[in-house]
C-alpha cells in the first residue's frame, strides 16, 4: 500500500474538511504518553520525579535534575 497515492496532493475541499474534522479534539494524557513512549526503544526512568526518557534526554535530565 505504501506509495499507492504517490504524488498526488489533496484537493483544498478535501483539507478544509480534515480540518473541520480535526477542529477541537483533544488527546487524553494516556494517548499522548502512549504516542511519546512508543517512539522509544528502551525508556529510561529518573529516581527522583519518575519520568521516563530515551538516553540522550535521560543523561542531560540527569546534570538538570541534580541525580
Amino acid at each position: 500500500m505504501m506509495g499507492k497515492n504517490k504524488g498526488k496532493k489533496h484537493s483544498e475541499e478535501s483539507k478544509r474538511k480534515m480540518s473541520e474534522y480535526h477542529r477541537g479534539k483533544k488527546l487524553t494524557e494516556e494517548h499522548k504518553e502512549k504516542i511519546r513512549m512508543a517512539g522509544l526503544r528502551k525508556p529510561y526512568e529518573c529516581s527522583n520525579c519518575n519520568r521516563k526518557m530515551n538516553r540522550g534526554n535521560f543523561v542531560k535530565h540527569l546534570k538538570v535534575c541534580g541525580v
